[in-house]
């Protein structure tokens, strides 16, 4: 299936939503160092702990602040997401598969924190941007209106489109950490994103003057 969903003009549901803030694409650490972290984790070394979470931290605080439109909840569920790891890495069988297992557990903490408090409105501009982005001043004038009314469309979606849309296009996650992650096949990856993206383009239009 392909990677690009059409729109009008030659617009593209992927371009549009590449629109968001950029993430730095996921760090593509070598199996070995995840697996010999989590043994030591196991082990109970506190800095390995301190280390693999230095490695997903990023991801994690992205994912959770563009899921959730709020930096502080997005704080709160990521030290959550920590006590779990760390309360329950002896359940984890592929310590290969270290991020993906991290990755789902925030995702399914932003599920748990939307449902208790409801759609949270959206964050101004610059506190929803991640700190990174605030420093490059020239991208954060260029892509201002852009990021705002891509956030009023995600809001738009229901949580497993917008978990797609994220994964894939903000955090440039490849599909089958996307299919870990989500617990589905790959083909069920594929068709709920180009799905997600085909509602996310409806919301943009529904936007329009």
């Amino acid at each position: 299936m392909s990677d690009e969903t059409p729109g009008t003009g030659g617009t593209t549901v992927r371009s549009m939503a590449l629109a968001l803030p950029v993430a730095r694409p996921a760090e593509k650490t070598e199996t070995p160092i995840w697996a010999h972290l989590v043994e030591r984790i196991k082990a109970e070394d506190p800095a390995a702990f301190e280390a693999v979470i230095d490695l997903v931290r990023d991801a994690g605080w992205r994912l959770a602040c563009q899921h959730l439109n709020d930096a502080h909840q997005a704080q709160d569920v990521l030290q959550e997401a920590y006590i779990v790891v760390f309360t329950r890495i002896h359940t984890l069988r592929e310590p290969t598969s270290f991020r993906s297992w991290f990755l789902r557990i925030v995702v399914n903490l932003c599920r748990n924190a939307r449902r208790a408090k409801g759609r949270r409105p959206l964050l101004s501009a610059e506190d929803a941007l991640p700190e990174p982005l605030l420093a490059d001043t020239d991208r954060f004038e260029e892509r201002i209106d852009s990021d705002l009314s891509m956030r009023q469309a995600l809001t738009g979606l229901s949580d497993l489109e917008r978990t797609s849309i994220l994964l894939r296009d903000y955090l440039q996650l490849s599909y089958q950490e996307m299919a870990d992650i989500l617990r589905v096949p790959l083909g069920t990856v594929k068709s709920r994103l180009n799905a997600a993206r085909k509602h996310l383009l409806k919301c943009l239009r529904g936007g329009e003057r």
